[in-house]
């Protein structure tokens, strides 16, 4: 089967994005790629039942309406979220604000996820929602000292939120602050006991302390910590979560 793909340029608020759609069928996969000035900014892809056909033109033009359905649907995505933050701009209303920030937080467009946080905080200073979702944002930029400053902020006013906390934890292990990091990944868990990434993350930040900071005095002993991060990934296979499936057998080799 030959390969089906598609490329166009989006024009968009005075900045152009490059689409690149494709499939070989052979697969069962199609993928997506938006570009802005040649670097990478998402990337998408989707698994398609590759049907028995009789004849193979029917089963190649099957799939190149999935792809070019894909591509389209991603087009239209992009015009949308700068269009709306065109008008969201002019409401002056802080969840809307929030709201497009997280569209493009989703589509890897941080700073223009930033932009629209910094806003909502700008309309309302109380925001919790555009804190943590500025927290995370600097996160995903690798600007976990600047996250950690946001995300405290809300603390100190006596904020108490699973997410803050659980984002709070992250920022800290991005930085090798491990007890301080465990200290917020359990808040999470005290406010929401089913908040599972935060157990997926305690499991990461025991096995990352005794390869980066194996003589931490506030943390217990290494082989302990080899068993409870151990006890944490059984308790995400007990409940058979999807998103970690696949990265579980991994770190359990390493505990082996």
């Amino acid at each position: 089967m030959n390969a089906i793909g598609f490329n166009d340029d989006v024009s968009v608020s005075g900045r152009k994005f490059h689409v690149q759609t494709s499939s070989t069928g052979n697969n069962g996969t199609a993928r997506c790629e938006v570009f802005e000035q040649g670097r990478i900014i998402s990337k998408s892809e989707v698994e398609f039942e590759r049907r028995r056909q009789l004849d193979d033109q029917l089963l190649e033009e099957r799939i190149s309406r999935l792809v070019e359905n894909m591509h389209n649907e991603t087009m239209n995505e992009i015009e949308m979220m700068f269009s709306i933050a065109d008008k969201v701009k002019k409401l002056k209303h802080a969840p809307s604000n929030v709201k497009t920030g997280l569209m493009f937080l989703r589509s890897n467009l941080i700073k223009d996820a930033i932009e629209q946080f910094e806003i909502a905080i700008s309309i309302d200073p109380e925001n919790v929602d555009a804190y943590n979702s500025l927290g995370l944002s600097y996160i995903r930029l690798g600007q976990n000292t600047k996250a950690i400053k946001i995300l405290r902020k809300i603390q100190e006013k006596g904020r108490t939120y699973a997410d803050i906390s659980h984002n709070l934890g992250l920022a800290y292990l991005n930085e090798k602050e491990h007890y301080k990091a465990l200290i917020n990944f359990q808040e999470a868990l005290r406010i929401n006991p089913q908040y599972f990434e935060a157990d997926y993350n305690i499991a990461i930040l025991y096995l990352d302390s005794i390869i980066y900071d194996k003589n931490d005095n506030l943390l217990p002993p290494p082989s302990i910590r080899l068993e409870r991060a151990h006890q944490q990934l059984r308790k995400l296979e007990q409940a058979k979560l999807k998103p970690f499936a696949q990265i579980g057998p991994k770190v359990q080799k390493f505990l082996k």
